[in-house]
């Protein structure tokens, strides 16, 4: 896998197109559409800038971040302390819990294309039945 850039800069990426669009789309989806106490969680969450900006918009929504690279996660943990974040590959990924929805910006290109399927497979066994997931990639 091709090594990605330090957490700062890579951050800075999302501010910027196609990803600054993408992030605000799904931004004005979940401050206008999603219910209170919603449990969201993001799946390739990187070094946690959306659900940084997610938490400022929505402070009543439960929010994991799930990465595999140990730098973003790090990272995250010191930038935005009162989400939960956690290191693991998102196909091996096993919450506790269940989630009422999951969401993934930018994170599925990374993924070879013959575990993409497994991906989509693996998210809706991480839904609780009214649940529902975003998968945004340019």
């Amino acid at each position: 896998m091709k090594e990605l850039p330090i957490p700062e800069t890579y951050e800075q990426e999302f501010k910027y197109m196609p990803l600054g669009t993408i992030i605000e789309q799904v931004l004005d989806f979940i401050e206008q559409e999603v219910d209170k106490k919603t449990t969201v969680l993001d799946l390739m969450s990187g070094p946690g800038y959306l659900l940084g900006r997610i938490k400022s918009l929505r402070p009543d929504l439960e929010l994991t971040g799930v990465d595999i690279d140990e730098r973003y996660i790090n990272f995250a943990k010191n930038k935005y302390r009162n989400i939960n974040f956690i290191i693991s590959d998102a196909l091996e990924f096993k919450p506790n819990k269940k989630f009422d929805l999951i969401i993934c910006t930018a994170g599925l290109h990374h993924l070879p294309y013959e575990k993409q399927e497994e991906f989509v497979r693996k998210i809706s066994g991480l839904l609780n039945r009214e649940g529902y997931c975003i998968i945004a990639d340019p």
